[in-house]
């Protein structure tokens, strides 16, 4: 049944991968669903945890480790070419 409900990648009869279910995912249609009941179930939040600690936590703590170094990289920029300017005139 996992096959019928999500993206997934099958072999073709020459061995070739081939993406099946293109652009259907499970939890997008329960995000697009009516039904807040389903959020509820226990197995669909071990569905969640798996898909977070799997990829998105990592994604998350990535991108946040790059916005403090851009942040950082600014502070210090601004401070040099702004502040530090002032104090020399």
């Amino acid at each position: 049944m996992i096959p019928m409900l999500d993206e997934h990648v099958t072999e073709d009869a020459k061995g070739n991968k081939v993406i099946a279910n293109k652009a259907m995912g499970f939890i997008d249609e329960c995000i697009d669903s009516e039904q807040l009941d389903i959020f509820a179930v226990e197995n669909f939040q071990h569905l969640i945890l798996f898909k977070w600690e799997g990829y998105a936590k990592r994604m998350h703590g990535l991108n946040f480790t790059m916005h403090l170094i851009y942040m950082g990289l600014l502070t210090g920029y601004t401070y040099c070419i702004y502040i530090m300017d002032i104090q020399n005139k």
